[in-house]
């Protein structure tokens, strides 16, 4: 056999092992069919926190993660958003509350002076009670001392995220023994206030009229009680007093 025709078979055997054998890696490795899946992340986020104040007004963050574990943040809620941070009051307490000037005359002061701790319930004190003040003023008639108006201010500063639970709170209502209370029409003082009428179920002549209003992180109760002269349009008078004065 020439050497032309030797080398000419050398070549063409070389080939055909090379095709045998790329057939058979395609046979061991089939080309896949199956696609990835995109990751779907399931966003879920916690509550907006608490309202702070920034020097361009407020803003509040939540927490949002999502349960898949994608590597990716695509549609992920926004964490953080702008709102209206609470007022508070500038005014201290002995600020906001009745003078003798605010009232008829005949009246006088019967007790006036800062609130302690010991003067504030429990849940008061839970819910951060930080301020208060106090004052009771007296008006009698001068030949018989049994007619007689009092009226008593009680006021309170609290943290303003609690004050929600301070006005939700009617615990006082449940520890008035002997007396039947029934709630009046929204005097519409302040953010939001309540009225009440109190009579002895022993003296049904004897009522207290009160009004409990709240602004900004203030907190005022007001009562009106006696054997004359108890009325509830002149306590919403006062209320609303007090109310105005609170900046």
């Amino acid at each position: 056999m020439k050497r032309s025709m030797w080398i000419g078979l050398l070549v063409v055997s070389a080939i055909l092992v090379s095709g045998c054998a790329s057939a058979d890696m395609r046979d061991a490795n089939p080309p896949s069919t199956e696609t990835e899946q995109p990751c779907s992340p399931d966003w879920s986020c916690s509550e907006w926190g608490q309202c702070t104040a920034t020097l361009t007004g407020g803003m509040q963050v939540r927490t949002c993660s999502h349960a898949n574990n994608c590597s990716t943040v695509t549609g992920k809620p926004s964490e953080s958003q702008a709102c209206e941070p609470p007022r508070t009051t500038i005014r201290e307490p002995s600020e906001l509350a009745l003078q003798l000037s605010d009232l008829p005359e005949g009246y006088q002061v019967v007790e006036r002076g800062e609130r302690l701790k010991s003067d504030v319930s429990r849940s008061g004190l839970n819910w951060g009670w930080r301020k208060g003040y106090h004052a009771v003023f007296l008006k009698q008639d001068k030949d018989n001392t049994l007619m007689y108006t009092a009226i008593d201010q009680s006021n309170s500063i609290y943290p303003s995220e609690n004050i929600t639970a301070v006005v939700d709170n009617d615990d006082w209502i449940a520890n008035m023994t002997n007396v039947t209370v029934e709630e009046l029409s929204d005097p519409k003082i302040g953010d939001k206030s309540w009225a009440w009428r109190m009579r002895a179920k022993t003296q049904a002549s004897y009522t207290v009229y009160r009004i409990d209003f709240v602004k900004y992180d203030y907190y005022s109760t007001f009562l009106m009680s006696g054997t004359t002269g108890v009325d509830h349009e002149h306590l919403k008078e006062l209320a609303r007093k007090v109310a105005d004065r609170v900046v």
